[in-house]
Protein backbone atom coordinates (compact mmCIF):
# COMPACT_ATOMS: atom_id res chain seq x y z
CA UNK A 1 0.00 0.00 0.00
CA UNK A 2 1.16 3.15 -0.71
CA UNK A 3 0.04 6.59 1.53
CA UNK A 4 -1.37 7.53 -2.37
CA UNK A 5 -3.72 5.09 -2.55
CA UNK A 6 -5.45 6.50 0.24
CA UNK A 7 -4.91 9.74 -0.56
CA UNK A 8 -7.07 8.87 -3.40
CA UNK A 9 -9.41 6.45 -1.69
CA UNK A 10 -10.16 8.39 1.52
CA UNK A 11 -9.20 11.96 0.24
CA UNK A 12 -6.87 11.90 2.98
CA UNK A 13 -4.16 14.70 3.73
CA UNK A 14 -0.65 13.91 4.39
CA UNK A 15 -1.11 14.95 7.58
CA UNK A 16 -3.91 11.99 7.87
CA UNK A 17 -1.74 9.47 6.68
CA UNK A 18 0.62 10.58 9.67
CA UNK A 19 -2.47 10.00 12.10
CA UNK A 20 -2.36 6.59 10.82
CA UNK A 21 1.32 5.94 11.37
CA UNK A 22 0.97 7.69 14.99
CA UNK A 23 -1.94 5.27 16.06
CA UNK A 24 0.11 2.08 15.37
CA UNK A 25 2.72 3.49 17.91
CA UNK A 26 0.34 4.77 20.34
CA UNK A 27 -0.86 1.17 20.00
CA UNK A 28 2.55 -0.39 20.56
CA UNK A 29 3.33 2.38 23.50
CA UNK A 30 -0.13 1.81 25.22
CA UNK A 31 0.10 -2.23 25.11
CA UNK A 32 3.71 -2.63 25.71
CA UNK A 33 2.97 -0.71 29.04
CA UNK A 34 -0.24 -2.57 29.81
CA UNK A 35 2.07 -5.82 29.35
CA UNK A 36 4.62 -4.70 31.32
CA UNK A 37 2.19 -3.39 34.03
CA UNK A 38 0.23 -6.82 34.40
CA UNK A 39 2.62 -9.41 34.56
CA UNK A 40 0.43 -10.90 31.35
CA UNK A 41 3.35 -12.43 29.74
CA UNK A 42 4.45 -14.00 33.10
CA UNK A 43 1.30 -15.63 33.72
CA UNK A 44 0.86 -17.24 29.95
CA UNK A 45 2.89 -19.26 27.69
CA UNK A 46 4.80 -16.45 25.30
CA UNK A 47 3.86 -18.90 21.97
CA UNK A 48 0.11 -18.35 23.14
CA UNK A 49 0.19 -15.29 23.72
CA UNK A 50 2.41 -14.12 20.79
CA UNK A 51 0.25 -16.02 18.27
CA UNK A 52 -3.50 -14.21 19.78
CA UNK A 53 -1.55 -11.41 18.93
CA UNK A 54 -0.80 -12.00 15.46
CA UNK A 55 -4.02 -13.57 14.50
CA UNK A 56 -5.91 -10.61 16.26
CA UNK A 57 -3.51 -7.94 14.87
CA UNK A 58 -4.24 -9.82 11.34
CA UNK A 59 -7.64 -9.36 11.70
CA UNK A 60 -7.77 -5.79 12.54
CA UNK A 61 -5.07 -4.80 9.64
CA UNK A 62 -7.88 -6.50 7.96
CA UNK A 63 -10.27 -4.59 9.01
CA UNK A 64 -8.36 -1.21 8.17
CA UNK A 65 -8.29 -2.62 4.91
CA UNK A 66 -12.09 -3.45 4.11
CA UNK A 67 -14.08 -2.09 6.90
CA UNK A 68 -12.57 1.54 7.07
CA UNK A 69 -14.55 4.21 5.66
CA UNK A 70 -11.73 7.15 6.47
CA UNK A 71 -9.40 8.25 8.89
CA UNK A 72 -11.19 7.89 12.12
CA UNK A 73 -12.09 3.98 11.70
CA UNK A 74 -8.49 3.51 10.10
CA UNK A 75 -7.05 5.16 13.03
CA UNK A 76 -8.94 3.22 15.25
CA UNK A 77 -8.03 -0.36 13.48
CA UNK A 78 -4.24 1.06 13.50
CA UNK A 79 -4.05 1.38 17.23
CA UNK A 80 -5.79 -2.18 17.44
CA UNK A 81 -2.88 -3.56 15.53
CA UNK A 82 -0.03 -1.37 17.74
CA UNK A 83 -1.93 -2.78 20.31
CA UNK A 84 -1.38 -6.28 19.23
CA UNK A 85 2.28 -5.87 18.10
CA UNK A 86 3.16 -5.19 21.68
CA UNK A 87 2.22 -9.33 22.08
CA UNK A 88 4.42 -9.96 18.93
CA UNK A 89 7.84 -7.78 19.25
CA UNK A 90 8.54 -8.31 23.00
CA UNK A 91 6.99 -11.21 23.87
CA UNK A 92 8.89 -12.88 20.37
CA UNK A 93 12.40 -11.58 22.34
CA UNK A 94 11.17 -13.89 25.74
CA UNK A 95 10.40 -16.88 23.22
CA UNK A 96 13.58 -16.91 21.86
CA UNK A 97 15.25 -16.73 24.62
CA UNK A 98 13.43 -19.38 26.99
CA UNK A 99 13.76 -21.62 23.27
CA UNK A 100 17.36 -21.56 22.66
CA UNK A 101 19.27 -19.90 25.93
CA UNK A 102 22.68 -20.97 24.60
CA UNK A 103 22.13 -19.48 21.27
CA UNK A 104 20.68 -15.80 22.36
CA UNK A 105 22.13 -13.55 20.34
CA UNK A 106 21.97 -14.99 17.00
CA UNK A 107 18.42 -16.28 18.23
CA UNK A 108 17.42 -12.51 18.46
CA UNK A 109 19.13 -11.56 15.55
CA UNK A 110 17.12 -14.35 13.62
CA UNK A 111 14.00 -12.79 15.07
CA UNK A 112 14.64 -9.42 14.22
CA UNK A 113 15.54 -10.24 10.93
CA UNK A 114 12.29 -11.98 10.40
CA UNK A 115 10.13 -8.96 11.92
CA UNK A 116 11.68 -6.93 9.66
CA UNK A 117 11.28 -9.41 7.12
CA UNK A 118 7.20 -9.25 8.21
CA UNK A 119 7.51 -5.36 8.48
CA UNK A 120 8.55 -4.93 4.87
CA UNK A 121 6.26 -8.28 3.22
CA UNK A 122 3.31 -5.68 2.48
CA UNK A 123 5.95 -3.83 0.14
CA UNK A 124 6.77 -6.71 -1.65
CA UNK A 125 3.72 -8.26 -2.36
CA UNK A 126 3.03 -4.72 -3.84
CA UNK A 127 5.70 -5.14 -6.07
CA UNK A 128 4.32 -8.50 -7.29
CA UNK A 129 1.29 -7.39 -7.39
CA UNK A 130 1.50 -3.57 -8.64
CA UNK A 131 -2.17 -3.68 -9.85
CA UNK A 132 -3.63 -4.98 -6.88
CA UNK A 133 -5.95 -2.46 -4.90
CA UNK A 134 -4.34 -1.99 -1.71
CA UNK A 135 -6.69 -3.71 0.30
CA UNK A 136 -5.75 -6.89 -1.57
CA UNK A 137 -2.10 -6.11 -0.16
CA UNK A 138 -3.18 -5.68 3.31
CA UNK A 139 -5.45 -8.47 3.16
CA UNK A 140 -2.41 -10.79 1.79
CA UNK A 141 -0.25 -9.66 4.58
CA UNK A 142 -2.69 -10.09 7.40
CA UNK A 143 -3.92 -13.86 5.91
CA UNK A 144 0.33 -14.62 6.11
CA UNK A 145 0.52 -12.96 9.54
CA UNK A 146 -2.20 -15.40 10.67
CA UNK A 147 -0.38 -18.65 8.82
CA UNK A 148 2.79 -17.09 11.26
CA UNK A 149 1.09 -17.11 14.04
CA UNK A 150 0.01 -20.80 13.82
CA UNK A 151 3.52 -21.82 12.96
CA UNK A 152 4.61 -19.82 16.60
CA UNK A 153 1.50 -21.68 18.19
CA UNK A 154 2.36 -25.38 16.89
CA UNK A 155 5.89 -25.20 17.90
CA UNK A 156 4.85 -23.66 21.02
CA UNK A 157 2.68 -26.72 21.39
CA UNK A 158 5.30 -29.42 20.28
CA UNK A 159 7.34 -28.45 23.94
CA UNK A 160 8.97 -25.01 23.20
CA UNK A 161 8.11 -21.81 24.95
CA UNK A 162 5.96 -23.50 27.68
CA UNK A 163 6.51 -23.49 31.48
Amino acid sequence: MRPDDLRRAWGASVSDIGILTSAVQLGFILGTLVFALSGFADRFPASRIFSVCAVLGAMFNACFAWLSTGIATGAGFRFAVGICLAGIYPIGMKLIVSWVPERTGSALAYLVAMLTLGTALPHALRLIGAAWKWQYVIGSSSVLAALAALLIYLLGVNGRGHP
